[in-house]
């Protein structure tokens, strides 16, 4: 039968097809932005200090920002204090 060989051939990439998809993180946090809920209510200067694994964008009011959506990015959204009121992913 001549679909064994094709078989056995693709078998192996689309297991390398599934292993990329499960890399992707999914849902609503897929930036780690639960894990930096900490940062709420504080300074954005401490964002200075800090390295992000993840793309990240300081949101201030009135400041121009793209609206694409991208689930990777971490948006942290400051007021006209200088204090930081939500990290969210997008």
């Amino acid at each position: 039968m001549t679909h064994k060989p094709f078989t056995l051939f693709a078998v192996p990439f689309l297991a390398l097809a599934a292993c990329d998809t499960a890399a992707i993180p999914a849902g609503e946090d897929a930036c780690g932005a639960s894990a930096l809920q900490d940062l709420v209510d504080q300074p954005a200067d401490r964002l200075a200090t800090m390295r992000f694994v993840a793309p990240m964008r300081v949101l201030r009011p009135n400041s121009a920002a793209t609206m694409d959506h991208r689930p990777e990015r971490i948006n942290i959204a400051v007021d006209n204090r200088g204090v930081i009121t939500s990290v969210t992913c997008g």
